[in-house]
């Protein structure tokens, strides 16, 4: 069939009544065009790619602990290049049971933490003092309101984690509000692109989860290192004394980490006066010093004058 036998597909009519309806709804001269540099905003885009595989290191690492804390078990983390991808595409990839928060920078802007279906159900069945054990488990379907209460505290200790890695701030980003499915429309527009950077998890031999997280243009705008140009004023030697004699003055408090323990909600309501709370921690390892929840150096529990103390053995800079 030649291309001349073939009726178009709007008639003559249907071609004026349309082009008519479009100039009604939009009246010539009402419209203004704001001009966006899409070059600029693609930049910063691959740059928070790049950023993202720089930090995977410190992030995975602290990923890790928080799994072991939580689980008992000890996981693997693996890394997967990140990309550029529209909201649409997160949004069609999220499976029923995902743990789903939305959050925003301390300026407003919007970003994404997903947890996996299988890795939400092993972190929920957990902290309600379910083994680690996926053979067993049935799929829960969708987070009810209780499940992503229970899931909430990890996943606030994850975006604390990442906020450091990211850009040194654990107020980096902040958890808005957790979702049980995800409208588009909540995170940014459906064309919007998002730098999606994940993290595959595998515990033992069954379980296998991913930790994803969605940041908008203007997320990476508000957070990522070095973006936006600040203007500096070399200090002068004067200006540094100052300085120093501030930060020397300054209070702190230096927190020793005896140790740790996991136990059952039922298990905690029947402990009495009298009963051992066993940590997880052995006697003969250093325990972990930290300032400003950072550990800064390690130590051995010690007396001293009959107060309880520590001998710190290791610092770190």
């Amino acid at each position: 069939m030649s291309f001349e036998s073939q009726e178009p597909l709007l008639s003559d009519e249907e071609t004026l009544a349309l082009l008519a309806a479009v100039r009604e709804a939009v009246p010539v001269g009402q419209v203004a065009a704001h001009g966006i540099d899409l070059a600029s905003q693609d930049r910063r885009l691959q740059a928070a790619v790049t950023h993202s595989e720089r930090i995977e290191p410190l992030f995975h690492a602290e990923l890790k602990k928080l799994l072991r804390r939580t689980l008992g078990a000890a996981p693997q983390v693996r890394r997967t290049p990140g990309d550029v991808v529209s909201v649409d595409t997160v949004s069609a990839s999220i499976a029923s049971g995902a743990g789903l928060a939305i959050l925003q920078t301390r300026e407003g802007s919007t970003a994404l933490l997903l947890l996996s279906s299988a890795l939400a159900n092993v972190i929920v069945e957990r902290r309600l003092g379910a083994p680690v054990d996926a053979e067993d488990a049935a799929p829960r379907g969708a987070l009810s309101s209780l499940d992503r209460a229970v899931l909430r505290s990890f996943i606030e200790s994850v975006v604390r984690a990442f906020g450091v890695a990211w850009c040194g701030a654990e107020d980096a980003f902040s958890v808005r509000e957790l979702v049980g499915v995800l409208e588009p429309e909540e995170l940014a527009p459906r064309f919007e692109m998002l730098v999606r950077t994940r993290a595959f998890v595998t515990i033992g031999k069954s379980i296998e989860g991913e930790v994803l997280f969605g940041l908008t243009s203007s997320a990476v705008r508000d957070t990522m290192p070095n973006d936006r140009p600040v203007a500096t004023v070399a200090p002068t030697s004067d200006d540094r004394a100052r300085i120093a004699a501030r930060l020397a003055q300054a209070e702190v408090d230096v927190i020793a980490h005896l140790g740790s323990a996991h136990s059952t909600v039922r298990a905690v309501l029947t402990l009495a006066v009298g009963d051992v709370l066993r940590l997880e921690h052995v006697p003969e390892e250093p325990i972990d010093v930290r300032v400003g929840g950072i550990t800064k150096m390690r130590g051995m529990p010690v007396v001293e004058h009959g107060n309880l103390a520590v001998r710190i053995v290791e610092t770190t800079r």
